[in-house]
C-alpha cells in the first residue's frame, strides 16, 4: 500500500493468492487502492471503514490514496477525508483532489453542494464542472444558471501575488523573549520556543496558547515540527534537545550529547534524522526512535547558530559565527563546500524548496543567496539596517521573508526587491505555513505575531466554515476596490455571488452576515 500501484505484478500477485489485509479498515483502502472497486463497495458500504484507514494512514498513502479516488471518482473519499479532518485544515492538494473527484462522478447535486462550501478559489472550478461537464436541469433556478454562467468569465486568480500584509495576531504568553517559531505542515500547531525556558502550543485559527510544555531547566533558542507533526523538537542551552508529543504535551526522549548550549534543530523531510547545532562547535545528527546520536560534523571554528536540511534530505547547510556557511553530506558526514562572503556572523540559512537556492542572514545586515551547486554567491539583498536574525522561504520559493534587530520583516522577491511589514521588537523568528498563506514571527517583545493577506483569506478560506466576520471583511473590501488590481475585483464579485446563492438556500446564514454591495451578478438576476 506504500509504493504499489493498481494492475502492477504484485497486485496482480496478491489478489491471485487472495491476499487481503486481516483489518477491514485496511482491507477497504487495499482494495481500493489495487483497483478493485466492486469488492471494495460489497465491504464499505457506508465509507465508515475508509475514513478510519484514512486517519491512520501515513502522508504517502493517504496521497495514493487520493489519486485513486480521483480516478475513480469515490465520493467516499471526500466523507472519509471530512471525517480525518476538518474543511478549514484542507490543503490545496486536498481540494484539487475534491474537485476531480466530483468531476469524474459527474453528480450534479454534488457538485452545487460542495462549491457553497468550498473555499471561493476552487468553489469556481466545481461550477465549471458542473457547467461544462453535466446537464443542465430545467428545475435549475435563474440563481443558479447566472452563477454558473458567471464562473465561466472569470480571470484567473494570482493568489501568489497576495502577499501577507497585514498582522491579524498577536499571541502573547511567554515571559521571555520569543526565540523561534514554527508551524506544522496542515497550519493547525503553532510552536514557539522562548528564554522562558518553556515552549507554547498555539491554535493559529483562535490565537489560544492550547499547551505549555515544561522540562528544559535554561533558555528554549530553537523548535522544529516534523513533516507529520506527530513530533516536536526543542533545544536548549541545558545542552539537550528534548522530543514531544504535541498531542500529550509528554517529553517523549531527551537527547544528550552536546557539550554545550544547543542553538537549532532541524528534521529531515522524512522524519527519520534530526540535526542540531551547538556553541561545542559541532553539528550532531540523531536517530529520533532510538536517541542515539549517529553522527557528529566537525569543521565549524564557532558556534554553530542555525541548521537545515535539503527537501531530499541529500544535504545539509549550517550558519557559524565563523562567518561561513557550510553544506555536509549527512550519509559520509563530509564537508562538500564551506560558502564565504558575509562579513559578520551567520544566523539562519534556509533552504528554497527546489533545493537550488539556499538564503543566509547575517550580523552583517544583508542576506545573501547562494548556488549550492557551485557555491556561488548569486545574490546580496540589502535593505535592513541591523542583524538579520532569521530568514524563511514560502513553500512555493517566490518569497523570501527576513526577520532583523531594525523591528521589521522583510519580504523580498530575489528577483526584484523587497516589500517591508513594520513589526513589534527585534524580530528574532521567522516561519511560513505550508500554504504560503501564514507568516509567523517571534519576538524580543516577548510576543508572537501572525501575518495574513486578507484578500487571500477570503479566496482560500472554506465557505462552510465563515462566519459574519468574513462577510464583513468582503463588505470592506466592496467598498473600496479602487485600489484593487481588475482579476481582485471580478473576484470579490464572485464571492459576494456565491453568497447570494448560499443565502438564497440556507436561511441561518442572513443572521451571521452584513448586506453586501449589488454586484454585476446580482443586477442581472434581480434586474
Amino acid at each position: 500500500m506504500e509504493t504499489g500501484e493498481a494492475g502492477d505484478g504484485l497486485a496482480g500477485l496478491l489478489l491471485k493468492s487472495g491476499h487481503a489485509p486481516a483489518d477491514l479498515a485496511e482491507r477497504a483502502m487495499f482494495l481500493l487502492l489495487i483497483g478493485e472497486l466492486e469488492r471494495y463497495e460489497e465491504l464499505d458500504l457506508d465509507g465508515t471503514l475508509l475514513a478510519k484507514a484514512l486517519t491512520a494512514a501515513s502522508p504517502g498513502v493517504r496521497k495514493r490514496l487520493a489519486a485513486a479516488a480521483a480516478a475513480a471518482g469515490r465520493a467516499e473519499w471526500l466523507q472519509a477525508m471530512e471525517y480525518a479532518k476538518p474543511l478549514e485544515a484542507f490543503n490545496t492538494d486536498d481540494w484539487t483532489t475534491t474537485v476531480q473527484v466530483l468531476r469524474r462522478a459527474g453528480d450534479r447535486q454534488a457538485l452545487l453542494q460542495w462549491a457553497m462550501k468550498a473555499p471561493p478559489l476552487h468553489s469556481r472550478s466545481l461550477l465549471q464542472a458542473m457547467a461544462a461537464g453535466t446537464p443542465p436541469e430545467e428545475q435549475d433556478e435563474p440563481v443558479v444558471a447566472a452563477l454558473l454562467a458567471f464562473s465561466q468569465s472569470l480571470p484567473a486568480a494570482k493568489v501568489d501575488e497576495l502577499q501577507p500584509d497585514r498582522c491579524t495576531r498577536t499571541l502573547e504568553g511567554h515571559s521571555n523573549y520569543v526565540y523561534s517559531v514554527a508551524l506544522s505542515a496542515d497550519g493547525r500547531c503553532l510552536a514557539s520556543a522562548s528564554g522562558d525556558k518553556t515552549i507554547r502550543l498555539w491554535d493559529p485559527a483562535s490565537g489560544a496558547c492550547t499547551r505549555t510544555l515544561e522540562g528544559h531547566s535554561n533558555r528554549v533558542y530553537s523548535v522544529a515540527l516534523s513533516a507529520d507533526g506527530r513530533c516536536l523538537a526543542s533545544a536548549s542551552g541545558d545542552k539537550t534537545i528534548r522530543l514531544w508529543d504535541p498531542a500529550s504535551g509528554a517529553c517523549t526522549s531527551i537527547l544528550k550529547g552536546h557539550s554545550n548550549s544547543v542553538y537549532s534543530v532541524a528534521w529531515s523531510a522524512d522524519g527519520r534524522c534530526l540535526a542540531s547545532g551547538s556553541s561545542d562547535k559541532t553539528i550532531r545528527l540523531w536517530d529520533p526512535a532510538s536517541g542515539a546520536c549517529t553522527g557528529t560534523l566537525k569543521g565549524h571554528s564557532e558556534t554553530v547558530w542555525s541548521v537545515a536540511w535539503s527537501a531530499d534530505g541529500r544535504c545539509l547547510a549550517s550558519g557559524s559565527s565563523d562567518k561561513t556557511i557550510r553544506l555536509w553530506d549527512p550519509a559520509s558526514g563530509a564537508c562538500t563546500g564551506t560558502l564565504n562572503g558575509h562579513s559578520e556572523t551567520v544566523w539562519s540559512v534556509a533552504w528554497s524548496a527546489d533545493g537550488r537556492c539556499l538564503a543566509s542572514g547575517s550580523s552583517d545586515k544583508t542576506i545573501r543567496l547562494w548556488d549550492p551547486a557551485s557555491g556561488a554567491c548569486t545574490g546580496t539583498l540589502n535593505g535592513h539596517s541591523e542583524t538579520v536574525w532569521s530568514v524563511a522561504w514560502s513553500a512555493d520559493g517566490r518569497c523570501l521573508a527576513s526577520g532583523s534587530s531594525d523591528k521589521t520583516i522583510r519580504l523580498w522577491d530575489p528577483a526584484s526587491g523587497a516589500c517591508t511589514l513594520k513589526a513589534h521588537s527585534s524580530v528574532r523568528s521567522v516561519a511560513w505555513s505550508a500554504d504560503g498563506r501564514c507568516l509567523a514571527s517571534g519576538s524580543w517583545d516577548n510576543t508572537i505575531r501572525l501575518w495574513r493577506n486578507d484578500v487571500a483569506e477570503l479566496l482560500l478560506t472554506p465557505l462552510a466554515s465563515v462566519d459574519g466576520t468574513y462577510w464583513q471583511l468582503l463588505a470592506a473590501y466592496q467598498q473600496d476596490q479602487s485600489q484593487q488590481p481588475e482579476w481582485v475585483r471580478a473576484w470579490l464579485d464572485f464571492i459576494t455571488a456565491l453568497g447570494a446563492v448560499i443565502r438564497r438556500f440556507d436561511v441561518g446564514v442572513d443572521e451571521a452576515s452584513v448586506q453586501l454591495d449589488s454586484s454585476p451578478f446580482e443586477i442581472e438576476i434581480d434586474g
